[in-house]
């Protein structure tokens, strides 16, 4: 569980960079938006197709990262409440024979007792070692 939270969490985070950047890039200098204004009145289709390719990436872009972020927070929230994608249909939180008390705990279940290494994707650790 803990690699296919980071797995969504990086994913998330990379899918973000790109965006952030076009937009930095377009809204800081201006550069861009010039740019795509003087290549947008030349009457070129090769212009204008690229034009609509790197806005399509940009969209594709942000609704991966809704999709993959709306993922890691569900599974998160998962981890949080110590039940899996399979228990939820069959247990409600409340019900599920693996309750743990702490929200804490339910997480150092999963991503091991070492904090510092939450984010890194090794072998969780359950010993207090």
């Amino acid at each position: 569980h803990k690699y296919f939270l980071l797995f969504t969490l990086y994913t998330s985070i990379m899918l973000l960079i790109p965006t952030l950047m076009f937009v930095f890039d377009c809204f800081s200098r201006q550069k861009m938006l010039n740019f795509f204004r003087d290549e947008a009145q030349k009457p070129f289709l090769s212009n204008k197709i690229y034009l609509l390719f790197v806005l399509a990436v940009q969209a594709g872009s942000l609704l991966f990262f809704f999709y993959a972020s709306k993922m890691f927070v569900c599974h998160l929230m998962q981890a949080v409440q110590n039940i899996s994608s399979i228990e939820i249909l069959f247990y409600t939180p409340d019900t599920t024979p693996y309750k743990i008390d702490s929200k804490c705990q339910s997480l150092e279940s999963v991503l091991g007792k070492n904090k510092w290494a939450w984010l890194l994707p090794i072998k969780p650790s359950l010993s207090t070692d």
